[in-house]
Order: C-alpha cells, then structure tokens, then sequence
C-alpha cells in the first residue's frame, strides 16, 4: 500500500475519531479523494449521520465508489470504544482526532476542567490506541495519526487545561513511533494551529481576553480545517513524522523542539537557519510575554 517514494492510500481503510466535523472531516475529504474507504467515529449521532451524507456525496462528485460509514461511540467510554473496533473491522489508518478544549484562567479554573480534559484529550486517544493497535501490530503494516495542537509546543495563558493534555500526547507519540519501529506500524503527529472549527467556537465561549491579545499579538491568524487537512496529507503521502501545518512559524517552533524524533527539515537547511529560528522563537516569546503583562496590567486577574 505505501512502497515508492509517495504512499499512496488508495482502497485503505481509514478509522477517524472525531471524525463528523472540523478537521477531522476535512481530513475524511482528503482521504476519501485519494480513493480511501473512511469510518468515522464520532459522540453525536445525528451529526455524525449528516457527515457520512456529506462525504458520500463528496465521494460520488469525485467518481469514487467507496464504503463509508460511521459509528457513534465516545473515546472517553471503554465499552464504547470496544465496540467500535468490532463495528471497524481491519484498519489501515487510524486518526485519532477526537478533542477539546475549554479555555480559562488557571486560578479560576475548577479542577474537574482540568481532569476532563486530559481524559478526553490524552487518555481518549489512548483507549482507542489500545483498542485498535494490537490488530494493526498483528498486521504488520499500518499508519498511526495522532492530533496534538500548536498548543503542545507553544503553551500561553488561558490554555493551562489545555495545553498539558496535548503535550501528553505529543509525548506518546514520541514513544510509540520509537517503539513501533520494527512492527511496520508507521507513526505521525500533528499540530493544528488555530482553526475555524466547531470546537474553536466553543472555546471562544470560555476564552478568557487575555486569549485574544494574545492572538492579537500573533497576528490573529484562523486557518480553514481544509488548509490543515491539506498540509497533514501532504505530509503523510511523504512519510513523515512531524505533520506540517499551514502555519510556518509554528512548523519552525516543532522543528526547534524534535528532539530523537525525526526532524522536519534536512540536515544541511537545519543547520543554515537554526541561528535565525532561535532568534525569531525568541522575539515571539518577548511579544507574547509582554501582550500578556500589558493586558494584565490593564485588566487586573482576580
């Protein structure tokens, strides 16, 4: 399925947590241009019901005769997940997308917030993970996407809640594309910068203002779930392990914080322009810092 030096996903199938909206949906669109068959796994039945509608059209309006479905289940739920990965069947690809986030301030946060937010966030992707390696390890052949967020490498006020929750899975993935080396199970992560999805919505409903100055300060940027999806697949056809994102500057903060995971960008180009990244994460860092003090200064925290 993926020998030359562009894999290709043609007749795979493809799982996809979180699957009925926003990125996970636009990334169901690539796949499914690419010829793949996609399950989509999602908590809302009746948006999930009206995902499946939408890509089986996309898919006729492409010439694809395809099998796409969908099951309702909740990662967050054990016996859900379970009976998700017998509804599934044999996987080729497995996205785990499935996310929130409920921005706020960390001393007025309550911490239930926070334990919600890991459980879906980390412990979510790894219920499914559990429940659906074991079959690809078995296998020996497959691919692992795992949605981290900008947030992972770039935490800032307001995402306290947040951001740990995505780290923790960036550092899975980490270890489970060391480990899963001799199993042919090939491992990817990804990092979504902000984008105007369902659940950006939401979190604009608890983000505190600090969240947006400090989005000001960044330029306050919104990229489509398409632009991402796009960048992810691109990066997937090559094989990589660090997705891209639409967002340059964000690429270079991963490509800055790789560590023994495979870099980004070769060798030679990172060694030419690792004096400037330094630099400019530098003055990104000063920039936000002091948007943060200066609204703070201006809106006292109680």
């Amino acid at each position: 399925m993926w020998w030359g030096s562009k894999r290709s996903f043609l007749g795979a199938h493809v799982v996809i947590t979180g699957g009925s909206t926003g990125i996970g949906f636009a990334l169901a669109q690539q796949f499914v241009s690419r010829g793949a068959n996609v399950t989509l796994i999602a908590r809302t039945k009746k948006r999930l019901d009206s995902a499946i509608a939408e890509l089986k059209d996309f898919a006729k309006s492409n010439d694809r005769k395809l099998t796409i479905r969908g099951f309702p289940a909740d990662a967050t739920d054990p016996s859900q997940v379970a009976a998700a990965l017998k509804y599934a069947g044999n996987v080729d690809v497995l996205v785990c997308c499935a996310g929130a986030s409920y921005p706020g301030n960390f001393l007025e946060q309550d911490l239930k917030i926070f334990e919600d937010t890991m459980q879906l966030n980390f412990f979510g992707t790894l219920r499914v993970l559990k429940a659906f390696l074991p079959g690809m390890v078995k296998k020996g052949l497959g691919q692992v996407v795992l949605v981290s967020s900008a947030a992972a490498v770039c935490g800032v006020a307001g995402y306290s809640s947040y951001a740990p929750s995505k780290a923790a899975v960036r550092s899975l993935a980490d270890t489970l594309r060391n480990e899963l080396l001799p199993t042919g199970v090939h491992v990817s992560i990804a990092y979504p910068p902000d984008t105007d999805t369902p659940g950006y919505a939401n979190e604009n409903t608890t983000k505190p203002t600090v969240c947006h100055a400090i989005s000001r300060a960044a330029g306050d940027v919104l990229y489509t779930p398409e632009q991402v999806a796009v960048c992810m697949m691109r990066g997937l056809e090559q094989g990589a392990y660090h997705l891209p994102s639409p967002d340059f500057g964000q690429n270079l903060m991963v490509a800055a914080s790789a560590g023994l995971s495979p870099h980004m960008y070769n060798a030679f180009l990172e060694f030419l322009v690792a004096p400037f990244v330094a630099l400019a994460l530098r003055i990104f860092g000063t920039i936000v810092d002091k948007a943060v003090i200066k609204h703070m200064n201006a809106e006292p925290q109680t």
